[in-house]
């Protein structure tokens, strides 16, 4: 009895487990679909702003770089977990420091990745879609204080992130700075140099800052978008796993019942003083006096 009771109480809280699941999964679902929308005007929007970067850069190019560049890693794990190995794929693909010249800085966010690496910042990530501006902004902050702290004013920043991109489906790094043009694209000959109102290398510098800005964001939503179907994938096989475990206990529990029901039978022909032989020998007797 206390075995089938046993088997009982894990089966209800299989079932509250199953249950608190397919609640987190139809979250999950929900967070992609918006996530999904969103991402469509991010992707126009970037596009717009790069488009626009190559014309203007195909007239006005940048200014050559200096060969001491202040080298920033953005590394975007997940804020929670039942994401799979979705953090663990992301630090296997960390690149290899190197040693050249310029000075490089790391920035993890979520908190899954706290502790695991030695980075110079660590940031919590975003719950859900609705925070993903406030840790922008994080970043964007601890960016300028490793700049800062660095004494970078003339060392150009080269940030780029490594990240889940939901279409390829692979740990990707992406260059969010600087802005580059295209290379060897000559000059239209049937357009005209833009007209600008301001000089080429504020217009340069606003742009910049709006793409890094546009281009973040759209990152830190697809990020958000690979961690939300990883954890999809994870909850599902979790219910699957529940349900062949569902399945196991409820096999033994019918065998614990049915050994109960026997020993119950036991119990009863013991009360009335009947056992294994006595109820051979009745059933020959019986026989018998039918015949007669």
């Amino acid at each position: 009895m206390a075995g089938r009771r046993e088997l009982q109480r894990r089966l209800r809280s299989l079932s509250d487990i199953d249950t608190i699941l397919g609640v987190m999964k139809n979250l999950a679902m929900m967070e992609a679909g918006k996530l999904s929308r969103i991402l469509v005007a991010q992707r126009e929007m970037v596009t717009s702003l790069e488009d626009t970067a190559s014309d203007f850069m195909t007239w006005f190019p940048p200014p050559q770089r200096s060969s001491q560049e202040t080298k920033v890693l953005l590394l975007v794990g997940s804020q929670r977990g039942l994401c799979g190995d979705f953090n663990d794929l992301l630090l296997a693909a960390l690149p290899q420091p190197e040693h050249d010249n310029g000075t490089s800085h790391m920035i993890s966010v979520g908190a899954k990745l706290a502790g695991r690496l030695q980075v110079d910042t660590h940031l919590d990530g975003p719950h859900a879609v609705e925070e993903i501006g406030q840790v922008i902004y994080r970043v964007m902050d601890a960016i300028n204080a490793l700049l800062i702290r660095a004494d970078s004013d003339h060392n150009p920043l080269r940030l780029s992130a490594l990240y889940h991109d939901p279409d390829s489906g692979i740990v990707e790094v992406r260059t969010l700075a600087p802005l580059v043009g295209p290379t060897g694209r000559p000059v239209p000959s049937d357009n005209v140099a833009p007209h600008l109102n301001i000089a080429p290398s504020v217009f340069y510098a606003q742009l910049m800052e709006q793409h890094l800005l546009a281009a973040i964001t759209e990152l830190f939503h697809r990020s958000l978008m690979s961690e939300s179907r990883y954890r999809l994938n994870h909850i599902e096989g979790a219910s699957h796993r529940i349900e062949r475990r569902v399945d196991e206990l409820q096999r033994k529990q019918n065998i614990a019942r049915q050994e109960e029901i026997i020993e119950e039978i036991e119990a009863i022909l013991a009360g009335v003083g009947l056992n294994e032989s006595d109820t051979e020998e009745v059933k020959p007797v019986t026989r018998s006096a039918k015949q007669d």
